[in-house]
């Protein structure tokens, strides 16, 4: 492997406007060999043009066209499918690349043995002085997300590295396979396939030197409507514990997750309850296909 490895940079669009019209040109001012990089861009049936823009002005690009939105993993799996490079760099379309971003994440992850996935500093757009997140966790007994935001200094293993910005060696989806197609349409398909990367014993860290530009959620909070954007999240997290937890982790998960939703419902009049029961009676329905993909995850990572 060369100094400068060969890597497929992929994001999906759906009606993203400007938003990937800038990462592109971002991708442009990249301080890393033209040569070397391959864009691929999974266009979900949009609406806005952005899809002919991306056409038009950026002929090296591959765009893959879809008749329908697919969501994230499905298309971000077209992608990969797709792909040539040694290394696949998964992004969104509201992401801007520092110029060093990508130079600095692969000379890191060259050095680093035993590497799974590696992730950056994300940066507000609107305000280049605000980290949005250095990386995320997940708590398994209360379900709570939290967005770690204070500034890291150096490398370090971390529990879920978003999938707005994640570099994957091409080897490690032979060892854990690519992204579940079942967490539609959007939430919790990073944090699986980190965690089936360190069930595998590889690591998921983050590098903090890379740098990138984020526009936090953008086609959830402005193309997606808000009762999709949270129906999909309780979906997605009751269907990630599923595949996950123990069965007290479950419960006690769901428990918390439900009384939450009612809070916010009585007391902030934000309709959580409704997405939240349609979203465990979506993983009531699917709970046999849920399971019987967890038996086999935990075949195929026993059997590696």
């Amino acid at each position: 492997m060369s100094k400068y490895p060969n890597i497929s940079i992929i994001f999906p669009n759906f009606n993203g406007g400007k938003e990937p019209i800038e990462c592109l040109n971002s991708i442009k001012r990249l301080n890393y060999p033209k040569k070397k990089l391959e864009i691929i861009v999974i266009d979900n049936n949009s609406s806005d043009g952005s899809d002919i823009k991306i056409e038009k002005g950026f002929p090296e690009t591959i765009l893959i066209r879809n008749k329908t939105n697919l969501g994230f993993a499905k298309a971000i799996n077209q992608g990969i499918k797709k792909s040539t490079g040694e290394f696949v760099f998964i992004g969104n379309n509201d992401l801007v690349f520092e110029k060093n971003s990508i130079r600095n994440l692969i000379l890191f992850s060259l050095k680093e043995s035993n590497l799974g996935i590696a992730g950056g500093t994300l940066v507000s757009k609107q305000d280049r002085k605000k980290i949005i997140s250095s990386f995320q966790t997940f708590n398994y007994i209360t379900g709570r997300v939290k967005m770690n935001k204070i500034k890291i200094t150096k490398p370090c293993e971390v529990q879920w590295v978003q999938g707005c910005a994640m570099l994957i060696p091409r080897s490690i989806f032979k060892k854990v396979g690519i992204f579940d197609k079942g967490f539609e349409k959007a939430y919790f398909e990073d944090l699986d396939i980190c965690k089936r990367v360190q069930t595998t014993g590889y690591k998921t860290m983050l590098y903090p030197s890379a740098v990138f530009f984020h526009y936090q959620s953008y086609t959830l909070d402005n193309v997606v409507e808000k009762k999709i954007k949270w129906y999909n999240w309780h979906k997605n997290k009751i269907r990630f514990l599923l595949k996950h937890a123990s069965f007290f982790q479950i419960l006690s998960a769901v428990t918390i997750e439900f009384l939450w939703s009612l809070y916010k419902t009585i007391f902030k009049g934000d309709a959580q309850l409704q997405a939240y029961l349609k979203g465990l009676y979506w993983n009531l329905k699917n709970l046999t296909k849920t399971l019987s993909v967890r038996r086999k995850m935990n075949q195929l990572l026993n059997f590696n």
